[in-house]
């Protein structure tokens, strides 16, 4: 039910001109910190219980005032879920456990990425900085936002295991688009905004030419 939601994230308004082209090359340096074990997957039912039906309850109301067609409509009302992470067209489930005797923050920054084991599912990026703290000998699940990598390839399923890999992508194009990024308040972006980012990068990662110019039209932190 809840990867439904983000199927509308596969709308996007494709861009024009402006930035060097270059496919991107996937090479996933893996990051295992120590003190912690990280699990990334597409499994975002794990958020979904029944101590949220409140909140869904508030999100069915929200889409009676909603037409079919107003996206951005829809997607505002998915504010009202908790398990649904703004600032991203897609989202991730990130589990981390605190192997210590100490509460433990775990920040994923801009520009760090997730490879998939199955290499017919997208990479997903991570473009906003997320700071995840983790009680004593404790686990916690986060939803993270994230924009997919290869537009010809499947969006995050239920099934799809990631790795975490250091925020070191080798594209320039890629690097651009995050030094845009990293200023702009991306969980306020609209649905149609998000998607006009999704469709940057796609076409930044597809080797076309790139419109870093409809980025600098985003709110600013």
């Amino acid at each position: 039910m809840i990867n439904k939601i983000i199927v509308f994230s596969f709308l996007l308004t494709m861009s024009v001109s402006s930035c060097k082209k270059e496919v991107l090359e996937y090479k996933c340096d893996t990051v295992n910190p120590s003190e912690i074990n990280v699990e990334v997957n597409g499994d975002l039912d794990v958020k979904f219980n029944f101590a949220l039906l409140k909140e869904f309850e508030e999100y069915t109301q929200c889409l009676q005032n909603c037409t079919d067609s107003d996206l951005d409509c829809i997607m505002t009302c998915s504010t009202h879920l908790s398990y649904i992470a703004a600032g991203g067209a897609f989202s991730i489930a990130c589990h981390i456990e605190n192997k210590t005797n100490s509460p433990i923050s775990f920040t994923l920054e801009a520009g760090d990425w997730f490879m998939p084991a199955d290499t017919s599912y997208q990479p997903m990026l991570c473009a906003r900085d997320i700071t995840i703290t983790v009680k004593a000998n404790k686990s916690e699940t986060e939803i993270i936002p994230v924009y997919c990598l290869a537009s010809g390839k499947n969006g995050p399923s239920e099934e799809t295991v990631y790795s975490f890999c250091n925020h070191t992508v080798s594209n320039t194009c890629v690097n651009e688009i995050m030094n845009i990024l990293k200023n702009k308040d991306l969980s306020s972006v609209t649905f149609t905004q998000t998607s006009q980012i999704q469709g940057v990068i796609w076409d930044c990662t597809d080797g076309n030419t790139v419109d870093l110019s409809l980025l600098d039209s985003l709110p600013n932190n």
